[in-house]
């Protein structure tokens, strides 16, 4: 039986990238570094709880010459207290359960001997071990990693894990370009081994540094409700035991991530190599813009599906409802997000180079790469449908739990079809309101349209577009004065809670009440300037809009007004929720640069 062309094109041996001494040597130094924190971790626990243990047993002798009372008892215990609460702060995210993770979809070679048979020539071609399990899932984009953890770091029991929107997305040469990569980190060994122990050490001071849980909740409560002076100093001081433990981790932290990061992108580098020999220059680059776009469509499908998650119902095919996400993007939108991409840099804690220099980088490999098809990689698979039906049921699973019980699971095609469908419905409603794109705060009352004919119609429709350029320009300056009353809010937020914050972020001269006061009338005075203009370009489109409608029959009663009521209270509704998520992330914001403002949170 003849081989296929593709699986002959890979019956070659690919030379290595060559790596550089120096990074042989950082990797160590970082393998040190790494292994070094959680120690220097331990050893904090440990001279914390040698502390309390000491002064447990000593603190009475301390104290001796004091009267004997309640305030000697205190003296005694609040520290015993405070060592205590802050030592179990610090140990217990080591003990929480992990978050639960989703059976993943295992392929087996019988039912996909092609995709099998590819991925085992591929890794053969470029010196890699062969994955013992190739597994599938919704993302968009594919990973190398130890099959069972820490368990399979010992030998080469190597787990290869493909998003089936990626596959959907490529060609066979963009595909074997982007598992080539995955294999380059196999053969990084030691280095992927590294990769992993970074990785984890880090989740492990994530956790440390940010996780709350109960106790949180417990020690704020407590902290907000305590009526005694005694106990109010007992937890403030617990409290500000427990924001330095965790702002001494989050420096650790923060020095793990820069020893780590550089060694990190040069083992992107280095896996970049396999998939220039493999793929090639051009496709390099045409494939690493494609995932910049695909991740955008992705995370554009993902955000629709929670929409429909919400009604009681999902697509029964992610990676097809992620294609046709990404078929409906605008080309100017690509063009913007390409541009911003081209145009990063590389950052000392980014974990990948920049795009601009791993195709600098590529351009210095060189090379046509193999004779691998163009054909779509999706072809590769026995039944692609099939597998991405079953990819996506086990990430509705893992995603909503128990909860997926409750969801019908409709025709992706069928959902796609609604898509366009509100897409053509907004579009039309863009044309409608010429291009303006902020709602003033209230509907006029019903308008009488005066007699029905076309020629009515036609100069309803001139007074509606006489009306929309000074429109525009009040809704951007309406829509402006909205942001200024938006983030007065927040400043104002920012003082109730007596959080620190940098003035001129906010447009204020000073971080005062009356400051705050005289912004906010000054930006709600531009509102209420423009209202006029965008009053009267409603009162001009709800003309427009009861004419049509009277022409065309469809309406004999004033619904199609009540529906736009609603739209407008629903549109105050979001606009009075995005007011409280601002002065929510703005306390956030001030939380996570000073852990010791807890109290804004």
């Amino acid at each position: 039986m003849p081989v296929p062309p593709d699986l002959a094109a890979l019956d070659v041996r690919l030379p290595a990238p060559r790596r550089e001494r120096s990074y042989r040597a950082s990797a160590v130094l970082v393998a040190v570094g790494m292994v070094a924190l959680p120690l220097l971790y331990l050893g904090l626990l440990a001279a914390l709880a040698a502390a309390v243990v000491w002064y447990a047993i000593y603190g009475p002798e301390l104290i001796g010459g004091l009267r004997v009372g309640f305030a000697t008892l205190f003296a005694y215990l609040s520290p015993l207290f405070v060592g205590a609460v802050a030592l179990l702060f610090l140990v217990k995210p080591l003990f929480a359960r992990r978050a639960r993770q989703g059976e993943p979809v295992v392929l087996q070679p019988a039912d996909e001997p092609a995709l099998f048979s590819f991925v085992d020539r591929l890794a053969t071609a470029v010196g890699a071990p062969a994955p013992r399990e190739i597994r599938v899932d919704v993302q968009a984009n594919a990973s190398a990693s130890f099959r069972r953890g820490l368990w399979s770091m010992a030998g080469d029991d190597l787990v290869l894990t493909i998003g089936l929107p990626l596959a959907d997305a490529l060609t066979v040469r963009q595909f074997a370009g982007v598992l080539a990569h995955e294999f380059g980190h196999f053969t990084q060994g030691a280095g992927m081994r590294l990769t992993y122990l970074v990785e984890t050490i880090s989740r492990w001071f994530e956790r440390v540094v940010y996780e709350r849980d109960a106790w949180d909740d417990w020690l704020a409560e407590s902290l907000a409700t305590t009526r005694t002076m005694y106990g109010g100093i007992a937890l403030r001081l617990a409290s500000a035991a427990v924001s330095l433990g965790r702002w001494v981790l989050r420096g650790l932290m923060t020095l793990g991530r820069r020893m780590s990061r550089s060694l990190l992108r040069q083992m992107e580098f280095d896996a970049d190599g396999y998939e220039v020999r493999v793929a090639g220059v051009d496709a390099f680059r045409a494939t690493s813009e494609r995932l910049v776009t695909l991740g955008l469509a992705h995370g554009s499908a993902l955000g629709e599906v929670e929409r429909l998650h919400r009604e009681g119902r999902v697509p029964d095919d992610l990676p097809a409802f992620v294609a046709a996400s990404d078929a409906d993007l605008p080309d100017e939108l690509r063009d913007l997000v390409l541009d911003d991409v081209r145009r990063a840099r590389t950052g000392p804690l980014d974990t990948h180079p920049s795009l601009a220099d791993r195709v600098a980088s590529a351009a210095r490999v060189g090379g046509a790469g193999l004779a691998l098809s163009e054909a779509p990689a999706r072809s590769l698979f026995a039944d692609f449908a099939a597998t991405s039906r079953r990819a996506t049921a086990a990430f509705y699973a893992a995603v909503f739990g128990a909860d997926v019980a409750r969801l019908t699971v409709v025709d992706t095609a069928d959902a796609v079809a609604e898509q366009a469908a509100d897409r053509g419905a907004f579009l039309a409603l863009g044309r409608v309101l010429h291009g303006v794109s902020v709602l003033p705060q209230a509907v006029p009352e019903p308008v009488d349209p005066g007699p029905v004919s076309v020629a009515a119609l036609d100069g309803a429709a001139g007074a509606v577009r006489a009306l929309a350029e000074p429109a525009r320009e009040a809704a951007e300056a309406w829509g402006a004065g909205l942001y200024g009353l938006r983030q007065q809010r927040a400043a104002k937020a920012l003082l109730r809670a007596r959080v620190g914050f940098d003035p001129a972020a906010y447009d204020l001269g000073e971080a005062t009440h009356a400051a705050v006061e005289a912004r906010r009338e000054a930006h709600q005075a531009d509102v209420d300037a423009h209202r006029p203009a965008l009053d009267a370009f409603d009162a001009a489109v709800v003309r427009h809009v009861g004419l049509a409608l009277a022409i065309a029959g469809d309406v004999s009663d004033d619904r199609w007004l009540a529906a736009l009521h609603a739209v407008h209270n629903a549109d105050a509704d979001l606009r009075a929720m995005g007011d409280d998520l601002a002065v929510a992330e703005a306390l956030l914001a001030e939380y996570q640069r000073t852990p010791s403002a807890e109290h804004a949170v």
